[in-house]
């Protein structure tokens, strides 16, 4: 029971590391670049400039190195004067890693449905539209 507890948080981590690079490698420059679709759940206290930190230093270190994020962030020359992100905890960067991984996860499914709906849409060879399903029910009609 314990064991698959603990393969269950491995597989978990792995998962969400999975998610990360997933995101980072779309941009050539994701320290810069790096967007996240917020929808309502942005909060007022990270700004953008800190999550996109807070994620491409972890996906840097690796999951669960939060004390070594901390470091990272303190040192970092963009937070010199930022003493919101500076006095964070390790736990609080961690809890808003796995805030951000959450946003992260839902926008892939989100685009791996469209990249799947558009697959169907094109084994059946209409694009959706009532106009085009038309087209093609009269092409087939005529064959």
């Amino acid at each position: 029971k314990q064991i698959e507890k603990g393969e269950g948080k491995i597989q978990k981590r792995q998962e969400c590391m999975n998610a990360v690079k997933r995101k980072v490698e779309k941009y050539t420059n994701p320290w810069l670049h790096l967007k996240f679709q917020y929808g309502n759940a942005k909060g007022k206290a990270f700004t953008e400039e800190e999550d996109r930190f807070i994620v491409c230093m972890t996906h840097q270190l690796g999951y669960g190195r939060w004390e070594e994020l901390k470091y990272e962030v303190r040192r970092s020359w963009n937070f010199r004067f930022d003493w919101f992100i500076k006095s964070r905890t390790p736990k609080e960067l961690e809890n808003r890693f796995k805030q951000l991984v959450r946003l992260i996860e839902k926008e892939l499914e989100a685009e791996d449905a469209g990249k799947a709906k558009r697959k169907a849409e094109a084994g059946t060879g209409t694009s959706g539209t009532p106009a085009a399903a038309a087209a093609a029910k009269k092409a087939r009609a005529s064959t």
